[in-house]
Order: C-alpha cells, then sequence, then structure tokens
C-alpha cells in the first residue's frame, strides 16, 4: 500500500524505521556464569546457581566487589529446610546483601572450568553467609555457623550473551509514529501533484 502512494524507495524506508523500533540494541548486556557442582554434604544431586556479574567485567579477570550483581543458589535440602529461603532458593540479593568478595584473589574462568572465590554477605538476620568456591570444592556457611552443604568439582560457564535480541514487546507511542509518517505523506503528496501536473500538461 505505501509503495503505490508514494514509490519503492518511501516503502523501504517505512520499513526501516519499523525495523528500529521491532528490536532494541544489545548493549549493556550483563556478565553471566551458570555454576553447577555435585552435592556431597547436606544435599543430594546436583547443585546449581547463577552468579550475574556487571558488563563492564571482562571474562577471566580478578574479581572485584563492584563488579556483582546477582547471585543465585539452588540445592535440593539443607538450605531449602530454612525458614529464610521457602522457595528452595538463595538469592542475593533478596534472602541476604552482598558484603565483598573474599579477601584472596577471585577469579572465574575465561569460558568454562573452576572458578576461586568467596561471596560474603551482610547477614541479614544472624551472621553471614559465604558461598566459598575452590577449584575442587564448593562449600556453603549459614549465619556462620559449620558448613551447611558442600558440592564437588564445581564449574562455571559463561553463559553467551551476544544472541540477536529477541523482539521487544514496547510499541512506540501513536504520536512518534505520526511524527515519523508525516515526511513520508508529504513525499506522497507532492509526488501526487507532479503527476497531475506533467498529466495536464
Amino acid at each position: 500500500m505505501i509503495g503505490k502512494l508514494f514509490g519503492p524507495s518511501a516503502a523501504l524506508a517505512f520499513s526501516s524505521l519499523l525495523a528500529v523500533f521491532a528490536y532494541a540494541p544489545n548493549a549493556g548486556a550483563a556478565v553471566i556464569y551458570d555454576y553447577v557442582g555435585t552435592c556431597t554434604v547436606g544435599c543430594t544431586g546436583q547443585a546449581s546457581g547463577v552468579l550475574t556479574l556487571k558488563d563492564s567485567y571482562t571474562p577471566g579477570d580478578l574479581l572485584t566487589n563492584a563488579d556483582f550483581e546477582a547471585f543465585t543458589y539452588i540445592s535440593s535440602s539443607t538450605i531449602a529446610d530454612d525458614a529464610r529461603f521457602p522457595d528452595d532458593t538463595f538469592n542475593l540479593p533478596g534472602d541476604d546483601t552482598f558484603f565483598r568478595f573474599g579477601a584472596a584473589a577471585s577469579q572465574l574462568p575465561a569460558v568454562s572450568g573452576a572458578g576461586a572465590f568467596v561471596i560474603l554477605t551482610d547477614g541479614i538476620s544472624g551472621g553471614g553467609d559465604s558461598f566459598n568456591f575452590s577449584p575442587t570444592t564448593l562449600t556453603v556457611i549459614i549465619d556462620f555457623n559449620s558448613i551447611r552443604e558442600a558440592a564437588a568439582d564445581p564449574i562455571f560457564t559463561l553463559r553467551d550473551t551476544t544472541e540477536p535480541p529477541p523482539p521487544s514487546s514496547d510499541v512506540a507511542e501513536p504520536g512518534t509514529l505520526g511524527m515519523l509518517a508525516m515526511p513520508l505523506l508529504a513525499i506522497g503528496f507532492l509526488r501526487r501533484r507532479q503527476g497531475r501536473g506533467t498529466r495536464a500538461a
């Protein structure tokens, strides 16, 4: 329809404008690591989790406190029995607040492998909590008590966040689309007048 009224070039321009609103840029994507380990103490099966870091973090570099954004830990039993974690999941922030990474050098693999770092929390109720990752073991301590859970061979895998973004659910307001359409309408009007003038001559 647009092609008939305004010509093929105008139709192409209009399609390009719609594409701008249909897709959002993928800039500023967070750096996300998925974790999995085999339970050895306090839980059964596999323990898993997700560590989300700010987009300024370079995979494989040493961690700083400013890199932290969120951490989720999921296991089968011990933490699930804690009244603070009714959904069997430890969320940071949420169930507690992030305090800092451990004093020792903290590092994650560039792509996949073991990590060596400690996550310390403020301890909203009671003492603080800690998740201690070494190349061979994860130990979980809640409220500064003894080890509540442990897992062997913890592996972190960098999640691919470079995939093209899905279509955005955001829809441009009618006023915005109207402003974009006005130049196209003007072009169409001028072309129609030129066509009439040619036929009259």
